[in-house]
């Protein structure tokens, strides 16, 4: 009866045996990717079998009824093994043929044989002669370079070494917790990168390896600390040397090709760098397009290199494409800015070579006006050459219109103006082409203003503007109130930062009614006068500086006249207005420039009482002499309250110290001012005033910002201790 038990329980657990073994294999195949196999084997696995038996077949239902008499009858027929079938007793108690995981052994496969083909060259970073030829350079903690003293002394590797750091994964991505595998990973790509870098120089065949190293520090006899480091081997071998220079077709373009040629400047035996072969294919563009070629084509360089004799063969596919002079100027939108107007901004003529440089000039002049946001010039083939005889290519110019319409809000303090609310309306583009309607008003304590004015730009020719203007306004000055109606018509070429011009002038006419009262002794206003003022004001400019906001070098040199004449009162006084502007500009050393600037202002013809107060002289303020307030030097009838004078005279002198900080953008600029009004014709000197201060400058790229802080070196009672300016632009 023990013996049937057995064997039925050992049946049942051998049964759960299998359904658990089957489930650890199958996620073990799972987990090895092999799903698809067991699918495929499913239907063989689960095949029903002819000796295969149900459970039910296995336990009958009298088992449950009497358990212990089905054990000892045996189980449908009792096969229970006999003695001499070891091999179904084994099976009784679980055990199969299988062998389990862990039991046996494996049939490995035979072992790899080692390849005689393959040679394994050990020496070749002997090549370059012994190690005491060898200099070790320490870039960064835990990075060293070892290379020849030869490769250290050649003007090249002060390049090398600078783009290394800048892209080197060893150094940008260094870090205190930095391990071995990390660590590796950087070196492979930063070997990768040091090839590349002397490639570019011409080292084809150099050769870079690395080596990792345990670095340790003991400290107080703690435990060692220990970090990774990397070495690497630099053998550079030969620079290469161009040998022959294929230009392709350049040499059909007849007499020019000596000029073109000498324009790509690489010939046979030059070292072979990369960053010299991108260079000179710009300038051979370059070249092409201001000769008169502007349909040349230049491929991509190829080198072909020979280890054998250190050269390398450079071969770049040059089409010309003939030589072009200019037709028409073609406008495809003409009813917004028409192909005349077009050609007025153009500073070439028809039958003057196709130049890439007055393409661009001309593309910068249309982006000027305003009115476009993006031009595309495109020269088309209008005549080919024949022979010697140039081409005609026509250009059109294609524009895509910008905003015509902005209005502007404003908001400010000053300590001369007081506090401003100031707005406009314009249309830049009201009446084609670049009319430009502008209404302007200000809403202030110490003014109010409201005006419309017409502008012309670009009238008759680049840069003349055209302007009439009818403007109403009330001031109120420290030293007069007045209400003025003003209408003016002037016509001038002005120099602009986009084409500064050596020679800028304007003329025109101005019309003024202006009731104005100046303040007595008391403080208060006196009898109110009405001036009619007619006036040809006229202005040049003379100007050999580099930039108009921040020049370096050169002179200016402005002279403003004014013939006027004022009827107050039945007198009719005629006078001239006259002021003369000048300033120079010396570099010393690299990075400071000092700056001089004088002026002499003068009215003759009349008494100074004969003269509105607002078209008289004054001085102060952050143009002219700093550390004093707006308009506030010269004689007053009562204590900060200056009358103006007939006579000016200004002079200031200031260092601009370009600084390290911030990329060198930051300049340091001490500066003394000096200035003195007068009633007479020609300035007095003995009342002169004298302020002192630093400013700071901040280049960007329209301009260096402005901020000064002054103080008067001789104030009278009424003048502050200190003045702050700001503006765009030096002073001066």
């Amino acid at each position: 009866m023990a013996r049937a038990a057995s064997r039925g329980t050992d049946g049942l657990h051998e049964m759960f045996r299998w359904q658990n073994a089957l489930r650890g294999q199958f996620h073990h195949l799972l987990a090895l990717g092999t799903l698809p196999a067991i699918v495929s084997l499913c239907p063989l696995a689960f095949a029903p079998s002819a000796s295969a038996q149900t459970l039910d077949e296995l336990v009958p239902p009298d088992a449950a009824r009497d358990p212990e008499g089905w054990v000892e009858d045996g189980i449908a027929g009792d096969q229970r093994a006999e003695p001499d079938q070891p091999a179904d007793e084994s099976r009784a108690r679980g055990e199969t043929d299988l062998p389990w995981p862990g039991e046996g052994e494996l049939d490995l496969p035979p072992p790899l044989q080692p390849d005689e083909t393959l040679v394994f060259d050990d020496g070749w970073l002997d090549e370059q002669g012994p190690e005491s030829e060898l200099e070790i350079l320490t870039i960064a903690e835990g990075l060293e370079l070892d290379l020849p003293e030869s490769l250290l002394a050649r003007p090249e590797w002060d390049d090398i070494l600078r783009r290394f750091n800048s892209l080197s994964n060893v150094v940008t991505l260094s870090s205190e917790k930095e391990n071995f595998a990390q660590l590796a990973v950087r070196a492979s790509h930063d070997e990768e990168l040091l090839g590349q870098l002397l490639r570019i120089h011409g080292y084809y065949d150099a050769r870079v390896s690395h080596s990792l190293e345990a670095q340790s520090l003991i400290e107080d006899d703690a435990a060692a600390e220990v970090w990774p480091s990397v070495r690497f081997r630099i053998l550079p071998g030969d620079q290469f040397r161009f040998g022959s220079i294929d230009l392709g077709q350049l040499e059909q373009t007849g007499q020019d090709y000596p000029a073109l040629r000498e324009g790509f400047e690489i010939e046979p035996g030059d070292p072979v760098l990369s960053d010299v072969i991108e260079q000179e294919r710009a300038d051979l563009e370059e070249v092409l397009g201001e000769a008169g070629y502007p349909f040349a084509a230049i491929d991509e360089p190829h080198l072909l290199i020979h280890s054998d004799r250190s050269e390398a063969d450079l071969t770049m596919q040059v089409e010309p494409g003939g030589k072009y002079v200019v037709g028409s100027i073609a406008s495809l939108q003409p009813d917004f800015l028409s192909s005349r107007h077009l050609a007025r901004l153009a500073r070439f003529q028809t039958g003057e070579l196709v130049r890439q440089s007055s393409m661009l000039d001309l593309r910068r002049a249309i982006l000027a006006t305003g009115l476009v946001s993006n031009v595309d010039i495109t020269p088309k083939e209008a005549n080919a050459p024949v022979g010697e005889i140039p081409g005609v290519a026509d250009l059109e110019i294609d524009m895509t219109e910008a905003p015509l319409r902005s209005i502007e809000l404003g908001a400010g303090y000053g300590t001369d103006r007081g506090y401003q609310l100031s707005g406009s309306w314009e249309h830049r583009n009201l009446f084609p082409p670049e009319g430009m309607l502008r209404l302007h008003g200000i809403l202030g304590t110490r003014e109010q203003e409201a005006g419309v004015t017409f502008r012309r730009s670009n009238l008759g020719g680049r840069d003349r503007i055209l302007t009439v203007g009818l403007n109403g306004d009330i001031q109120k000055r420290n030293a007069y109130k007045a209400r003025r109606a003003t209408f003016t018509a002037s016509f001038e070429k002005k120099s602009t930062i986009l084409y500064q011009k050596g020679f800028a002038w304007g003329a025109g006419i101005e019309a003024t009614i202006s009731e104005e009262a100046e303040k007595t002794a008391s403080g208060k206003l006196g009898e109110r006068k009405t001036y009619k003022v007619g006036a040809i004001p006229l202005h040049g400019l003379y100007d050999t500086t580099t930039d108009l906001l921040d020049p370096v070098s050169g002179f200016k040199l402005a002279l403003q006249l004014s013939p006027e004449i004022s009827l107050e009162s039945g007198n009719a006084p005629a006078y001239l207005w006259g002021r003369i502007d000048a300033s120079t500009y010396f570099s010393i050393g690299e990075r400071s420039i000092l700056a001089l600037r004088g002026a002499i202002g003068s009215i003759v013809g009349t008494e100074l009482d004969k003269v509105a107060p607002s078209r008289r002289m004054y001085a102060g303020g952050g143009h002219s002499v700093r550390g004093y307030g707006y308009e506030s030097i010269g004689k007053s009838s009562v204590p900060g309250q200056p009358n103006g004078g007939r006579s000016l005279a200004e002079f200031s002198i200031e260092a601009r110290i370009q600084t390290s900080m911030l990329d060198g953008a930051l300049s340091v600029v001490p500066f003394i001012d000096a200035g003195t009004v007068g009633p007479d014709s020609t300035p007095n000197f003995k009342e002169i005033r004298y302020g002192a201060g630093v400013g700071l400058r901040y280049q960007t790229d329209i301009g260096p910002l402005r901020l000064d802080l002054a103080t008067p070196i001789n104030p009278r009672p009424q003048d502050g201790w200190l003045a702050v300016y700001a503006s765009l632009g030096q002073a001066f």
